[in-house]
Protein backbone atom coordinates (compact mmCIF):
# COMPACT_ATOMS: atom_id res chain seq x y z
CA UNK A 1 0.00 0.00 0.00
CA UNK A 2 3.12 2.12 1.14
CA UNK A 3 4.67 1.99 -2.48
CA UNK A 4 1.03 2.67 -4.48
CA UNK A 5 0.57 5.43 -2.43
CA UNK A 6 3.58 7.07 -3.06
CA UNK A 7 3.86 6.37 -6.86
CA UNK A 8 0.17 8.05 -7.09
CA UNK A 9 1.48 10.98 -5.07
CA UNK A 10 4.27 11.25 -7.37
CA UNK A 11 2.40 10.60 -10.49
CA UNK A 12 -0.08 13.65 -9.26
CA UNK A 13 2.39 16.01 -7.84
CA UNK A 14 4.86 15.52 -11.50
CA UNK A 15 2.21 16.16 -13.67
CA UNK A 16 0.47 19.17 -11.18
CA UNK A 17 4.05 20.70 -11.02
CA UNK A 18 3.94 20.32 -14.60
CA UNK A 19 1.59 21.88 -15.31
CA UNK A 20 1.94 24.70 -13.24
CA UNK A 21 4.70 26.14 -15.31
CA UNK A 22 1.91 26.96 -17.57
CA UNK A 23 0.54 29.33 -15.08
CA UNK A 24 3.13 31.33 -14.03
CA UNK A 25 3.01 34.70 -16.47
CA UNK A 26 7.22 34.62 -15.93
CA UNK A 27 7.57 34.53 -19.67
CA UNK A 28 4.94 37.61 -20.63
CA UNK A 29 7.01 39.64 -17.92
CA UNK A 30 10.73 38.69 -19.66
CA UNK A 31 9.63 40.24 -22.88
CA UNK A 32 8.08 43.09 -21.14
CA UNK A 33 11.85 44.16 -20.09
CA UNK A 34 12.78 44.09 -23.68
CA UNK A 35 10.35 47.13 -23.99
CA UNK A 36 11.81 49.72 -21.47
CA UNK A 37 11.98 49.50 -17.47
CA UNK A 38 9.19 51.53 -16.73
CA UNK A 39 6.56 49.08 -18.74
CA UNK A 40 8.10 46.54 -17.19
CA UNK A 41 7.28 48.09 -13.70
CA UNK A 42 4.06 48.81 -14.82
CA UNK A 43 3.49 45.29 -15.41
CA UNK A 44 4.87 44.02 -12.76
CA UNK A 45 2.58 46.38 -10.34
CA UNK A 46 -0.74 45.27 -11.79
CA UNK A 47 0.61 41.58 -11.96
CA UNK A 48 1.39 41.73 -8.46
CA UNK A 49 -1.17 43.79 -6.80
CA UNK A 50 -4.14 43.95 -8.65
CA UNK A 51 -4.13 39.93 -11.08
CA UNK A 52 -2.58 38.82 -7.28
CA UNK A 53 -5.52 39.79 -5.28
CA UNK A 54 -7.67 38.34 -7.97
CA UNK A 55 -6.37 35.62 -8.37
CA UNK A 56 -5.82 34.84 -4.36
CA UNK A 57 -10.15 35.01 -4.60
CA UNK A 58 -10.37 32.26 -7.66
CA UNK A 59 -7.91 29.97 -5.94
CA UNK A 60 -9.66 30.30 -2.53
CA UNK A 61 -13.19 29.33 -4.28
CA UNK A 62 -11.20 26.68 -6.85
CA UNK A 63 -9.93 25.17 -3.87
CA UNK A 64 -13.33 24.41 -2.60
CA UNK A 65 -14.71 22.92 -5.85
CA UNK A 66 -11.52 20.73 -5.85
CA UNK A 67 -12.75 19.14 -2.57
CA UNK A 68 -16.00 18.91 -3.69
CA UNK A 69 -15.31 17.09 -7.03
CA UNK A 70 -12.56 14.74 -5.43
CA UNK A 71 -14.93 13.51 -2.51
CA UNK A 72 -18.05 12.99 -5.61
CA UNK A 73 -15.49 11.22 -7.28
CA UNK A 74 -14.30 9.01 -4.74
CA UNK A 75 -18.19 8.08 -3.82
CA UNK A 76 -18.21 6.94 -7.44
CA UNK A 77 -21.42 9.71 -7.89
CA UNK A 78 -19.81 10.91 -11.51
CA UNK A 79 -23.25 12.72 -11.99
CA UNK A 80 -22.24 15.42 -9.44
CA UNK A 81 -18.63 16.06 -11.60
CA UNK A 82 -20.48 18.26 -14.18
CA UNK A 83 -22.82 19.97 -11.96
CA UNK A 84 -19.95 20.83 -9.49
CA UNK A 85 -18.12 22.53 -12.86
CA UNK A 86 -21.04 24.05 -13.77
CA UNK A 87 -22.12 25.91 -10.76
CA UNK A 88 -17.87 27.00 -10.20
CA UNK A 89 -18.29 28.58 -13.86
CA UNK A 90 -21.18 30.21 -12.93
CA UNK A 91 -19.45 31.68 -9.71
CA UNK A 92 -16.40 32.69 -10.50
CA UNK A 93 -17.93 34.52 -13.72
CA UNK A 94 -19.66 36.60 -11.64
CA UNK A 95 -16.31 37.66 -9.36
CA UNK A 96 -14.76 37.73 -12.38
CA UNK A 97 -17.28 40.61 -13.08
CA UNK A 98 -16.92 42.13 -9.76
CA UNK A 99 -13.93 42.54 -9.82
CA UNK A 100 -12.98 43.87 -13.66
CA UNK A 101 -13.65 48.12 -12.18
CA UNK A 102 -10.03 47.02 -10.25
CA UNK A 103 -8.52 46.90 -13.78
CA UNK A 104 -10.37 49.88 -15.23
CA UNK A 105 -9.78 51.87 -12.83
CA UNK A 106 -6.18 50.84 -12.08
CA UNK A 107 -4.14 53.90 -11.82
CA UNK A 108 -6.53 55.85 -9.34
CA UNK A 109 -6.53 52.45 -6.97
CA UNK A 110 -2.58 52.50 -7.36
CA UNK A 111 -2.12 56.32 -6.41
CA UNK A 112 -4.58 55.63 -3.53
CA UNK A 113 -2.14 53.31 -2.66
CA UNK A 114 0.96 55.42 -2.34
CA UNK A 115 2.18 54.01 -5.46
CA UNK A 116 4.65 56.34 -8.42
CA UNK A 117 2.40 58.12 -10.08
CA UNK A 118 4.33 57.88 -13.76
CA UNK A 119 4.22 53.85 -12.86
CA UNK A 120 0.51 53.63 -11.75
CA UNK A 121 -0.44 55.77 -15.23
CA UNK A 122 1.32 53.35 -17.31
CA UNK A 123 -0.12 50.38 -15.16
CA UNK A 124 -4.11 51.83 -15.87
CA UNK A 125 -2.71 51.58 -19.70
CA UNK A 126 -1.32 48.04 -18.88
CA UNK A 127 -4.46 46.78 -16.16
CA UNK A 128 -7.29 46.56 -19.19
CA UNK A 129 -5.35 43.93 -21.02
CA UNK A 130 -5.83 41.59 -18.15
CA UNK A 131 -9.76 41.72 -18.21
CA UNK A 132 -9.58 38.84 -20.82
CA UNK A 133 -6.92 36.92 -18.45
CA UNK A 134 -9.10 37.28 -15.55
CA UNK A 135 -11.86 35.58 -17.20
CA UNK A 136 -9.65 33.03 -18.92
CA UNK A 137 -8.05 31.87 -15.58
CA UNK A 138 -11.17 31.61 -13.87
CA UNK A 139 -12.72 29.24 -16.34
CA UNK A 140 -9.32 27.23 -16.64
CA UNK A 141 -8.91 26.83 -12.87
CA UNK A 142 -12.36 25.30 -12.62
CA UNK A 143 -11.64 22.74 -15.18
CA UNK A 144 -8.23 22.31 -13.52
CA UNK A 145 -10.03 21.28 -10.49
CA UNK A 146 -12.88 19.01 -11.86
CA UNK A 147 -9.71 17.50 -13.83
CA UNK A 148 -7.42 17.10 -10.96
CA UNK A 149 -10.51 15.60 -8.75
CA UNK A 150 -10.57 12.47 -11.32
CA UNK A 151 -6.39 12.09 -11.37
CA UNK A 152 -6.62 13.01 -14.65
CA UNK A 153 -3.51 15.28 -14.91
CA UNK A 154 -1.58 13.98 -17.88
CA UNK A 155 -4.23 15.99 -20.05
CA UNK A 156 -3.63 19.15 -18.11
CA UNK A 157 0.25 18.64 -18.85
CA UNK A 158 0.08 18.05 -22.36
CA UNK A 159 -2.13 21.30 -22.55
CA UNK A 160 0.69 23.02 -20.17
CA UNK A 161 3.56 22.03 -22.55
CA UNK A 162 1.52 22.93 -25.50
CA UNK A 163 0.52 25.98 -24.17
CA UNK A 164 4.07 27.17 -22.82
CA UNK A 165 5.43 26.71 -26.43
CA UNK A 166 3.07 28.48 -28.24
CA UNK A 167 3.38 31.29 -25.32
CA UNK A 168 6.88 31.63 -26.34
CA UNK A 169 6.29 31.53 -30.18
CA UNK A 170 3.77 34.34 -29.62
CA UNK A 171 5.25 36.46 -27.25
CA UNK A 172 8.41 36.92 -29.83
CA UNK A 173 6.24 37.12 -32.64
CA UNK A 174 3.90 40.00 -31.26
CA UNK A 175 6.33 41.72 -29.18
CA UNK A 176 9.79 41.47 -30.93
CA UNK A 177 8.50 41.08 -34.76
CA UNK A 178 5.44 42.97 -34.80
CA UNK A 179 6.01 45.56 -31.76
CA UNK A 180 3.21 45.69 -30.71
CA UNK A 181 4.75 46.54 -27.58
CA UNK A 182 2.46 45.79 -24.07
CA UNK A 183 -0.60 44.88 -25.49
CA UNK A 184 1.33 42.50 -27.71
CA UNK A 185 2.41 40.57 -23.76
CA UNK A 186 -0.57 41.12 -22.53
CA UNK A 187 -2.61 39.55 -25.81
CA UNK A 188 -0.43 36.51 -25.35
CA UNK A 189 0.23 35.51 -5.61
CA UNK A 190 -0.49 38.13 -0.08
CA UNK A 191 2.73 38.58 0.84
CA UNK A 192 3.91 39.30 -2.96
CA UNK A 193 1.26 42.24 -3.20
CA UNK A 194 2.71 44.14 0.33
CA UNK A 195 6.31 43.76 -1.39
CA UNK A 196 5.44 45.33 -4.16
CA UNK A 197 3.42 48.22 -2.62
CA UNK A 198 6.52 48.83 -0.02
CA UNK A 199 8.62 49.18 -2.87
CA UNK A 200 6.64 51.12 -4.71
CA UNK A 201 6.89 54.17 -2.11
CA UNK A 202 10.74 53.70 -2.43
CA UNK A 203 13.10 56.03 -4.36
CA UNK A 204 13.24 54.80 -7.60
CA UNK A 205 10.55 52.81 -7.58
CA UNK A 206 10.80 51.89 -11.24
CA UNK A 207 14.09 49.89 -10.60
CA UNK A 208 12.89 48.24 -7.39
CA UNK A 209 9.53 47.18 -8.27
CA UNK A 210 11.87 45.50 -11.48
CA UNK A 211 14.32 44.06 -9.35
CA UNK A 212 11.57 42.34 -7.05
CA UNK A 213 9.22 41.19 -9.38
CA UNK A 214 12.02 39.12 -11.03
CA UNK A 215 13.01 37.95 -7.89
CA UNK A 216 9.40 36.89 -7.18
CA UNK A 217 9.70 34.90 -10.36
CA UNK A 218 12.77 32.78 -9.49
CA UNK A 219 11.28 32.04 -6.25
CA UNK A 220 8.02 31.77 -7.76
CA UNK A 221 9.32 28.31 -9.57
CA UNK A 222 10.53 27.26 -6.68
CA UNK A 223 7.56 26.71 -5.29
CA UNK A 224 6.21 24.22 -8.20
CA UNK A 225 7.63 21.60 -6.61
CA UNK A 226 5.75 22.46 -3.64
CA UNK A 227 2.13 23.51 -5.01
CA UNK A 228 2.21 19.82 -6.92
CA UNK A 229 2.31 18.13 -3.69
CA UNK A 230 -0.44 20.16 -2.52
CA UNK A 231 -2.66 19.41 -5.36
CA UNK A 232 -1.53 15.75 -4.92
CA UNK A 233 -2.63 15.40 -1.26
CA UNK A 234 -5.54 17.54 -1.59
CA UNK A 235 -6.66 15.11 -4.47
CA UNK A 236 -5.44 11.52 -2.44
CA UNK A 237 -7.73 12.60 0.62
CA UNK A 238 -10.85 13.99 -1.31
CA UNK A 239 -11.05 10.91 -3.71
CA UNK A 240 -10.75 8.20 -0.09
CA UNK A 241 -12.89 10.66 1.92
CA UNK A 242 -15.50 10.44 -0.52
CA UNK A 243 -14.44 6.33 -0.20
CA UNK A 244 -15.22 6.56 3.65
CA UNK A 245 -11.83 5.03 3.69
CA UNK A 246 -10.32 7.86 6.71
CA UNK A 247 -7.42 5.00 7.49
CA UNK A 248 -6.15 5.55 3.68
CA UNK A 249 -6.80 9.58 3.37
CA UNK A 250 -4.55 9.84 7.02
CA UNK A 251 -2.31 7.57 5.23
CA UNK A 252 -1.86 9.85 2.19
CA UNK A 253 -1.27 12.95 4.23
CA UNK A 254 1.33 11.16 6.48
CA UNK A 255 3.32 9.73 3.58
CA UNK A 256 2.93 13.62 2.06
CA UNK A 257 4.66 15.00 4.50
CA UNK A 258 7.73 11.98 5.00
CA UNK A 259 8.47 12.60 0.93
CA UNK A 260 8.12 16.29 1.11
CA UNK A 261 10.37 16.88 4.76
CA UNK A 262 12.63 14.23 2.37
CA UNK A 263 12.58 16.50 -0.61
CA UNK A 264 13.33 19.82 1.45
CA UNK A 265 16.20 18.12 3.38
CA UNK A 266 18.03 17.06 -0.15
Amino acid sequence: MGGDMKESLLDLAGDEAESSLEKKIWISQSFMGHIGSTHLAAYALVLTVLFGFVLGIQLGMVGGVGTLCGQAYGAKQYEKLGIYLQQSCIILLVVCILVTPLFVFAAPVLKALGQDHSIADMAGDVAPWFIAVVFLYGAMYGCNAYLQSQSKNFILSCYAIVSLLVHVLLSWFLVVKLEFGVSGVIIEFCYNLILILLTGKMENAEVAIDALSICLIITGWTTVVSGGFLSAVSVRVSNELGRKDTIAAKFSIVTTLVMSVSIGAC
